[in-house]
């Protein structure tokens, strides 16, 4: 559970600098890098988030720009005595981190990635679970029948709406956008291919 997440440790320390408006250092290894560069990074922080019982901190890094960090991923944070940018973060230039998540389910927020319509048709089986508990704050019913129901997303397309849509398995059908289909077609035939391979090892 999220007692046992890694980099809750960090929370404090982060929220001082929030309340506190200061910038915060710290060294990071994403996952799956294979040549981590051990540096610092420098961040303004911005927003805490929770998603699935792991926190991140969108803020802004000196000199590469707005980024999400996981906590479990960051290591020896400290608070520093500088202040954030006041004109980066004032008036017309001020980041709305929440404004920018908006449109993101989970995570992923690809940097100036556009807003889909995404279209997802719905067995009758699904039809009172998606109804009762939307997919997203975007979510209107385009159509519902004794067999089906059609909805739409206003989201961004990232992997975490993917994992969402694989969730449901045959109950969901994506409509629209063709590209994002296409994407879960390619990866329900990939997963088809693993078992057969599987099935066959047996």
């Amino acid at each position: 559970a999220s007692s046992q997440f890694r980099g809750l440790d960090w929370l404090a320390t982060i929220w001082e600098a929030l309340q506190r408006r200061l910038v915060i250092r710290f060294r990071y290894h994403a996952y799956g890098d294979t040549n981590p560069v051990d540096q610092w990074r420098f961040v303004e922080p911005g927003l805490l988030v929770e998603h699935r019982n792991r926190w991140y901190l969108d803020g802004y890094e000196l000199e590469k720009g707005v980024r999400t960090f996981g906590l479990d991923r960051i290591n020896e944070l400290t608070l520093t005595t500088q202040a954030i940018d006041p004109v980066r973060n004032s008036g017309l230039n001020q980041i709305d981190y929440r404004a920018a998540r908006q449109h993101v389910i989970g995570i992923t927020a690809p940097p100036d990635a556009p807003v889909e319509r995404v279209v997802l048709r719905f067995a009758k089986t699904q039809i009172d679970y998606v109804k009762s508990l939307p997919l997203h704050s975007s979510q209107i019913i385009l159509d519902e029948s004794p067999t089906h129901l059609d909805i739409a997303l206003n989201v961004i397309l990232n992997p975490e709406l993917e994992i969402l849509i694989l969730g449901y398995g045959e109950q969901v059908e994506v409509l629209e956008p063709m590209v994002l289909r296409e994407k879960i077609a390619r990866r329900v035939k990939t997963m088809c291919y693993t078992y057969t391979v599987s099935e066959k090892q047996l």
